[in-house]
């Protein structure tokens, strides 16, 4: 006669059978809710299980989740890049991307690499984020400045960005850029808050920004419909047309 404790046992491991043959969109929907270290794990539970984690759409890479288990920066690296190898290809509906790294030379590089993977995948939605790393964003792809697939772009966190001359989102309805502490380049500024680079562009956050060039602050999106400036600095102040 079987024990209480055998018999939750086998209940779980029923349970378990259910789930893993489920379809593999609903198994893969259900793995992204998962940290991304417990979502790769995942694949020890059987050979279906290892698709499902080969086909990824959402993907969370969060340093400091690293950080509190001890790992080291190098082992992050190489977690985000076999993690990209082993994708099978498909889209990424979501890629998040979130580091604390003071010395970004050699790393920018790799960021560069993960970033145009996302890109090449059609992704949607890519949340960038970095503490004290200013050679960050002029190591990412010019690709990503036009991109025509993403829909939702957050940049928080790197000290000095340089855009591209030519930049032009033709898809993207919500973009937030903060704790950036230095804008630059005035002529570059003005024709980023522009309809000309965001033409259906509808949620606009500018969050603990300096823009150190200009003396006023001028956003010119027509399609806008929600804007929200907390703690921005400029020289003068701020033009809405």
């Amino acid at each position: 006669m079987q024990s209480k404790e055998e018999k939750l046992c086998c209940s779980s491991d029923q349970e378990m059978d259910k789930i893993s043959w489920l379809p593999d969109p609903i198994r893969s929907h259900i793995v992204s809710f998962l940290p991304m270290k417990d979502a790769i794990r995942s694949k020890i539970l059987s050979r279906r299980w290892r698709y499902v984690c080969s086909s990824l759409s959402n993907l969370k890479f969060d340093q400091i989740e690293f950080e509190k288990s001890n790992s080291e920066i190098r082992d992050f690296r190489d977690f985000v890049d076999e993690t990209l190898l082993s994708h099978d290809g498909s889209d990424i509906q979501r890629f998040s991307l979130k580091i604390n790294l003071d010395d970004a030379y050699i790393y920018a590089r790799r960021v560069s690499a993960w970033i145009s993977f996302a890109l090449q995948h059609n992704v949607q939605i890519l949340i960038l984020g970095s503490v004290e790393s200013s050679a960050l964003l002029e190591k990412l792809p010019c690709s990503l400045f036009t991109c025509n697939t993403l829909r939702v772009f957050s940049l928080v966190g790197i000290p000095g960005p340089k855009w591209p001359t030519i930049t032009k989102f033709p898809v993207l309805r919500s973009l937030r850029i903060g704790f950036i502490t230095s804008f630059d380049d005035e002529n570059v500024i003005a024709k980023l808050f522009s309809s000309c680079t965001f033409p259906v562009l509808e949620e606009l956050t500018v969050d603990h920004c300096i823009f150190e060039s200009l003396d006023t602050l001028s956003i010119s999106i027509s399609s806008l419909k929600f804007l929200y400036l907390r703690y921005y600095t400029a020289r003068s102040s701020f033009d809405d047309t």
